[in-house]
């Protein structure tokens, strides 16, 4: 493993966690998701209570969820190291357009 795949399974790691854990994604599939396993929402869909079950803790929470999904990928990784670099170069098209956002916001006046 190179230090290039290393930190393609990072960012492919906290891509996919962050997908299951905070986002709604396409209708709204990883809030059904979150859902069934006993997660409620708040109006915006951001989890704000949650049964006392193992998978409804691991979905409300990214750093248990990464620990899995880094394994899983891992395993990806193995297998076929490309679905692991499509993941990581999403996940860096999402870094650069946040910074993008927080330099505009930098620069606008403050009222």
């Amino acid at each position: 493993m190179t230090w290039l795949d290393f930190v393609a399974l990072i960012l492919a790691t906290w891509r996919v966690s962050s997908l299951l854990v905070m986002e709604c994604g396409p209708l709204d599939i990883f809030l059904r998701i979150r859902c069934a396993v006993g997660i409620q929402h708040d109006d915006q869909g951001r989890p704000e209570a949650w049964n006392g079950g193992v998978l409804a803790g691991l979905f409300s929470c990214v750093w248990c969820m990464s620990i899995w999904t880094g394994g899983l990928l891992y395993l990806v990784w193995w297998l076929s190291p490309t679905p692991v670099y499509i993941l990581a170069a999403s996940c860096g098209a999402i870094i650069i357009a946040e910074v993008q956002t927080w330099q505009q916001k930098s620069r606008s006046p403050q009222s």
